[in-house]
């Protein structure tokens, strides 16, 4: 990007990847110096676009455009923050991405610099307030309950029900034990991630969208192989050896207590190709906060993962409704590797379109 003045214009000269483009109406602009006054977006004429991810047909930017925002200032330098968001043409979109910069009027100069401390100062903004903790804590607990039914969470989550369904006529101390420590394994799991991205975060100075790991071909390639292993042993083509995959699976199969803790970790592991649009806003705009608040929206995701095994575990009652152990047990789990191998084909479609 190559911003600068022209006149009492700001330019914003906007160069998109390859195989990537940017939402019109995502833009936004907004600084906190009460002596500035910002006009609204001038945009170029974009290319319209049906997206997936908003249900609907959006004006979109491809390879380069150009921003133009009118501003009056009284004082000789000032800080902004420029926001948009985009998609990869693989099908992959990602939270609002933020961007500061200072401007010196005197000198025309247009820099970008790290984002600032937080401050008290009302915004003079051409966009809509930022959305309320309390709405974010929302979206993230509910956008946790319906990975649930993601295709590549389910499988996991079937096998866990499975286990529910051999304890069924165990010590009730026990099962509760088992949902206590699943639980664990999701939060202490999401809590590892949130750590790892605001580190990142903080190294890099800038803000950090939930996916960006799947804009990397390698963790896109190590993912899909993950997960196919995992599959093809659910479909019973090997029993998984000496491999890290395969001891995270053997744990994740022991019915001991470690085998909760590890399907939680696993559960979150996998949850990460299968995140809704929402609960992406949601993680994207606690990646945008402090570390507080930050760690309590992975917390409410966690728990909203987690919630239907914890439910079971106090509520052991609950769990004379599920159905009695069998053979249909072993074709649930050869049915489960479907969802997983959907999973693969679509993570290696989108390998496809980052080389």
């Amino acid at each position: 990007m190559a911003p600068y003045i022209e006149g009492d214009e700001l330019v914003f000269d906007w160069t998109i990847a390859d195989n990537y483009y940017l939402y019109r109406d995502r833009f936004k602009i907004q600084t906190s110096a009460a002596s500035v006054q910002l006009g609204p977006i001038v945009f170029e004429s974009g290319k319209l676009k049906w997206d997936e991810f908003f249900d609907a047909e959006l004006e979109v930017y491809y390879q380069q455009t150009r921003l133009r925002v009118p501003f009056d200032s009284t004082t000789e330098s000032f800080q902004l923050r420029l926001e948009s968001q985009g998609c990869a043409d693989a099908g992959l979109c990602y939270p609002p991405h933020s961007r500061w910069f200072k401007v010196n009027v005197a000198t025309g100069a247009v820099a970008s610099i790290s984002a600032p401390p937080k401050q008290t100062a009302p915004d003079t903004s051409s966009s809509a307030s930022a959305t309320p903790l309390w709405l974010v804590l929302l979206l993230a607990l509910s956008g946790g309950l319906i990975l649930n039914l993601m295709p590549c969470v389910f499988p996991v989550i079937g096998l866990k029900v499975m286990s529910f369904v051999k304890h069924a006529g165990e010590d009730p101390a026990c099962i509760k034990k088992h949902g206590l420590i699943f639980t664990l394994g999701v939060i202490l799991s999401f809590w590892l991630l949130v750590g790892t991205l605001l580190g990142l975060r903080e190294t890099l100075s800038e803000d950090l969208g939930w996916g960006f790991q799947l804009q990397e071909p390698v963790f896109v390639f190590a993912l899909a192989v993950f997960l196919l292993i995992f599959a093809m042993s659910l479909s019973g083509v090997f029993e998984i050896g000496v491999s890290l995959t395969g001891v995270g699976s053997k744990l994740t199969q022991t019915g001991g207590l470690s085998s909760s803790f590890f399907s939680g970790v696993l559960a979150t592991v996998v949850a990460t190709p299968c995140m809704a649009p929402f609960l992406g806003v949601a993680v994207g705009a606690a990646l945008t906060m402090e570390w507080l608040p930050a760690f309590t929206v992975f917390t409410a995701v966690a728990l909203g993962l987690s919630a239907p095994y914890l439910f079971l575990s106090i509520f052991p009652k609950w769990m004379s409704r599920l159905p009695r152990p069998g053979a249909w047990m072993d074709t649930f789990k050869q049915a489960m590797a479907f969802p997983l191998y959907g999973t693969v084909a679509w993570l290696i479609w989108t390998l496809q379109s980052l080389l």
